[in-house]
């Protein structure tokens, strides 16, 4: 199994941002069948948006508060992720 990983610390203020961008040349290089993304620092992305944009399986979205946090967790169609619980401080996910 590949993931990705990355403190991001702000992904712009939209998915076509060069932050934006850079993580979708980083899912193709990288193969990658789960991506967590922290301090994302965004409120207004959507799990909707991330499906759309990155061309996940799904995905949950903690948003920022503020200026601060902000989580994003996205898997392909090669793993089934359940979320067990979730804060402004993590995503603890399982695999089912």
């Amino acid at each position: 199994m590949s993931h990705l990983s990355w403190n991001c610390q702000g992904s712009g203020r939209s998915l076509s941002s060069p932050t934006a961008n850079h993580l979708a040349r980083l899912k193709l290089s990288t193969k990658a069948q789960i991506i967590f993304i922290s301090e994302t620092r965004s409120s207004r992305i959507t799990k909707t948006h991330l499906i759309n944009r990155y061309s996940v399986v799904d995905s949950y979205v903690v948003p920022s508060e503020g200026q601060s946090g902000g989580l994003w967790l996205m898997w392909n169609d090669d793993v089934s992720i359940s979320v067990v619980q979730s804060s402004h401080h993590l995503i603890s996910p399982v695999c089912v």
